[in-house]
């Protein structure tokens, strides 16, 4: 396949050291090949100087394509048809791409194209217009196919047949033809389009507003068509084939409701745009074409015709100064915040906003009911006025307004909602705020009655509290103060398992405003469950209240089953076989508990005061409680915790595992084998937060200034991340 570049304007066959359509042509009919020419972009309006570009189609077949940046236009200047497709006997086929073709003019046929082969002309993102024949002023084809694809045939005059096509056959797909005439009085049929034998596809494409003179009043098609689907005629008199139920006939002589004149639109070729509300947008049902004649793909469904419809851009505007979609900072200067307002006086401020339909070519349809929604968290202080309407048309606008008026004081927020047809910003939302106080009494006037007073009202309750023995456990709630004064919240309690549940001190919520609450379980009880009522007084309300579960589960570091439990008083000593759960009484005084799992795999929880725990053979995990411990892992894989108190930890034998925490007391670890055991750190706990540091030839590791535990005869160079993990 050969390319040919054309790089002059000139219509000539010159030596001249540039390359002319007419040259470009001329060699492709030589090369024998399928070939394409190509524009150069300083290449604009060729004006033929008398004669056809003749085509010969015993070659390969040709594409002559346009440039998408500088419209190319072949004028035949009125004084002959611009192309014609000589019959060599070859069937070559022709296509046309991106161009304008104008101005042809001829006493025989095809005053744009003449097609006097066999071989398929296909018209792609192009058009011809103001060119006159005998049949077919814009397209004659004898004998071979024509496709007309996202394409405009306007303005083209035929003295007998197909003011704008005359054809065989071929396919009309998302084209548009319109204001062509055909006929005299008493001659000629179809200014939109005539078919001579055959048949041709026409789906998708507007045939409207052309003209027929011969008084049988065929103006837009004439012959035998298949209506494949959403097509728009003008009339369907002259054809009995369209009568697909998606197909719409005006039954009107003029396009004028539906099209604009022909002009430049923007892309290489001029085209009709659509009128705002015309039928045809969003109107191509199967097979339409992705794109438009100038390049814009479809924004929703397909356009009918050669027009593709840009999208719609949606704005919104307060005080004339545009709002960013999305914006969650109210300002003054676009209105969406509406300053202060005092309450006791019935006042409320407005503020005036629009939405602006910025696109030129579609309608900013809009989607929500009402127009414009107010949601958010205060939503019942703001309400909205604006007229129910559908679309807004391009370049047009929307005013509507928003009006605050809080029932209570604090600071009121919701959010602008705007549903509409745009392609990126759709919801278009935006935050608007208020601050609603108490007004100030004037000279010579009672002060202003305050709000009617009420209790606290529960914005978010806890769900559960779990956690492990050992380990505090808590959850929130947030109470929310709707009234003008401040509201001070004490005295809660709790139901059953009450001694083990604390809350923070009494708390002043200020007026309008919430507070976040903490309930706590106590960290030195038993597994089990503790589920309580959480009762919160609430003058001159009713009491709030709520369930809170709470569960406090073993450490799951060994993985062991409880088996055996055995509550222990002081100072008594015990050594078991098998896999155990040991827990010491909780006994003040000396309190001391010992406790040895001996051979299995065992948990042992020390408890108040000083404890002596010792795992015995097995993977064990040891937890120290309160008070000074010695903790003793022996022969297995074993996990040991102080817990709270300055503990003495030995692992023993085995890859063993020491847990860290804060706030737990400062621990010593006596055998650490780097490389074959490890640390756990707590939840909350990472390494990044730890400092290392030398003592001698041990290490001591801390958090800020807190001493957690100090590793002797391990050297700080010895100990890096790789010996740290997460507490499962």
């Amino acid at each position: 396949m050969a390319t040919f570049l054309v790089t002059s304007n000139l219509d000539n066959t010159l030596n001249d050291g540039v390359i002319t359509l007419r040259e470009a042509i001329n060699a492709a009919n030589a090369a024998g090949t399928d070939d394409v020419i190509e524009f150069a972009p300083s290449v604009g309006t060729i004006n033929l100087g008398g004669m056809s570009l003749d085509i010969d189609d015993n070659a390969g077949d040709l594409t002559i394509r346009g440039n998408v940046q500088n419209p190319v236009i072949i004028d035949g200047s009125a004084t002959d048809r611009v192309i014609e497709i000589n019959n060599l006997g070859g069937g070559r086929n022709v296509t046309i791409e991106r161009l304008t073709i104008r101005n042809g003019n001829t006493g025989g046929n095809g005053g744009g194209i003449f097609n006097n082969s066999t071989g398929t002309v296909t018209i792609i993102d192009s058009t011809i217009s103001g060119s006159t024949a005998a049949n077919g002023g814009g397209i004659h084809s004898q004998n071979g196919n024509v496709n007309v694809i996202n394409s405009t045939i306007s303005g083209n005059v035929a003295g007998f047949h197909g003011g704008g096509i005359y054809a065989p056959g071929g396919v009309v797909s998302n084209a548009t033809i319109t204001n062509n005439t055909a006929g005299s009085v008493g001659n000629g049929n179809g200014g939109g389009a005539y078919n001579n034998t055959g048949s041709i596809t026409v789906r998708n494409t507007i045939i409207a507003g052309n003209i027929d003179r011969d008084g049988v009043s065929n103006p837009d098609v004439s012959g035998t068509y298949v209506d494949q689907n959403n097509n728009i005629l003008g009339f369907s008199a002259g054809s009995l084939n369209f009568t697909n139920p998606t197909t719409r006939i005006l039954n009107s002589a003029s396009a004028s409701n539906i099209l604009r004149p022909l002009a430049s639109n923007g892309g290489p070729t001029q085209t009709h745009a659509l009128v705002p509300g015309s039928v045809a947008i969003n109107g191509s049902g199967a097979t339409a074409e992705t794109t438009g004649q100038r390049g814009f793909a479809a924004v929703e469904t397909r356009d009918i015709g050669a027009f593709e419809a840009r999208a719609p851009e949606i704005s919104v505007t307060g005080n004339s100064v545009n709002i960013t979609s999305g914006d969650t900072t109210p300002d003054t200067a676009d209105g969406t915040d509406f300053g202060s307002v005092a309450l006791g006086n019935s006042t409320s401020v407005t503020r005036q906003f629009a939405i602006a339909n910025l696109g030129s070519e579609r309608g900013l349809s809009l989607g929500g009911n009402p127009v414009v929604i107010i949601g958010g968290a205060d939503a019942e202080d703001f309400s909205v006025a604006v007229a129910n309407t559908v679309a807004i048309v391009p370049n047009g606008s929307l005013p509507f307004t928003i009006t605050f008026q809080p029932s209570d004081i604090g600071r009121k927020t919701a959010i602008i909602s705007i549903v509409s047809n745009d392609t990126d910003e759709n919801p278009y939302t935006f935050t608007i705020q208020g601050e609603a106080a108490i007004a100030a009494p004037t000279a010579n006037s009672a002060p202003p009655p305050l709000p009617t007073t009420a209790g606290a009202t529960l914005v978010a309750a806890p769900t559960e509290i779990q956690t492990l023995s050992r380990v505090l456990g808590q959850e929130t709630f947030t109470l929310r103060n709707p009234n003008a004064a401040p509201l001070t919240i004490s005295g809660i309690t709790f139901g059953d398992n009450g001694n083990l549940f604390q809350a923070l001190p009494p708390t002043t919520i200020a007026a309008g405003e919430t507070t976040t609450f903490t309930v706590q379980l106590a960290n030195d009880i038993l597994p089990g469950s503790y589920d309580t009522t959480v009762t919160i007084p609430n003058p001159p309300g009713d009491p709030l209240t709520f369930n809170l579960p709470a569960t406090v589960s073993l450490p799951t570091a060994s993985g062991v089953a409880p088996i055996f439990e055995a509550k222990l008083p002081s100072n008594t000593p015990i050594w078991t076989n098998g896999d155990d759960v040991l827990m010491g009484a909780n006994i003040d005084g000396d309190g001391r508990q010992w406790l040895n799992g001996g051979p299995g795999n065992d948990q042992i929880f020390g408890n108040l005061e000083r404890d002596v725990l010792t795992g015995g053979t097995g993977d064990d995990s040891i937890f120290g409680g309160k008070g000074d411990d010695w903790i003793r892992g022996g022969e297995g894989n074993d996990v040991l915790a102080g817990d709270l108190g300055d503990d003495t930890l030995i692992g023993g034998l085995g890859s063993d595992r020491f847990i860290i925490g804060v706030g737990r007391g400062s621990d010593e670890i006596l055998d650490f084998t780097d490389g074959v055991d490890g640390f756990l750190l707590e939840p909350t706990l990472t390494f990044e937060q730890l400092t290392l540091e030398a003592s001698g030839n041990s290490t001591q590791i801390k958090f800020g200034n807190e001493l957690l535990v100090t590793v002797i005869g391990v050297e700080r160079s010895l100990l890096d991340a790789a010996d740290f993990a997460a507490l499962a």
